[in-house]
């Protein structure tokens, strides 16, 4: 912090800590306004059959131990049927991670250290994916999950369902709402079906993969 200073003069021409807060600023009102139209498309006719409650939304922040940033949100809605009785079918849970410590913990994963977004389901049963176990680091690795398919990790080990699953998405790549479609909603739509994995990323050109197996 202070090797921008020189004895007796000025600081830095740009001061990179302001500069810094100043665009976490702008992205958490980017973060808003993306997770809002995607609540829009998931509860209005985006996931087929199924939707979102928006009623039923939760949400959690992540901070660093000195509590200067909030690196990592989590948005989490109860999925119901499009019609009929509102009867639980699990959840969908977003995790929108602009930097954790988990980030800079190994290399070689196409999604070290870049923003992205976690899309996730928890089947009815349980807690659900929490700020704690919906997380990979810089090899794409968890100890929470594993590889499940090219494109998805799925829960492992005490407190985590076999059943529940994710998928990443590199985060810049979402500027429109083709992209949130061709991304998210026709992807999380096909696989709550039981569609094949192949068949669900066939459009996705952001997804990240899981690491290869070794």
């Amino acid at each position: 912090m202070w090797s921008g200073m020189k004895e007796g003069g000025p600081l830095a021409e740009q001061d990179v800590l302001w500069q810094s807060f100043a665009n976490a600023g702008r992205a958490g009102i980017e973060i808003d306004a993306l997770m809002l139209a995607l609540r829009d498309i998931l509860a209005d006719g985006g996931l087929g059959t199924l939707r979102i409650d928006v009623d039923s939304e939760y949400e959690a922040n992540l901070e660093t131990d000195q509590g200067w940033t909030v690196g990592y949100s989590l948005y989490g809605y109860k999925l119901i049927p499009a019609r009929g009785r509102s009867a639980n079918r699990g959840w969908v849970t977003f995790g929108v991670s602009l930097w954790r410590e988990e980030d800079e913990r190994g290399t070689g994963w196409d999604g070290a250290q870049i923003s992205k977004l976690y899309v996730a389901y928890w089947p009815p049963k349980g807690d659900g994916w929490t700020t704690d176990n919906l997380v990979v680091d810089g090899t794409g690795q968890s100890i929470d999950t594993e590889r499940h398919t090219a494109w998805r990790w799925r829960g492992v080990g005490p407190g985590c369902l076999p059943e529940a699953w994710f998928f990443c998405v590199r985060l810049l790549a979402l500027q429109s709402r083709a992209d949130l479609d061709r991304e998210i909603s026709t992807p999380l739509r096909l696989l709550l079906e039981q569609q094949s994995d192949e068949r669900a990323f066939a459009q996705s050109i952001s997804v990240l993969n899981t690491p290869a197996i070794t």
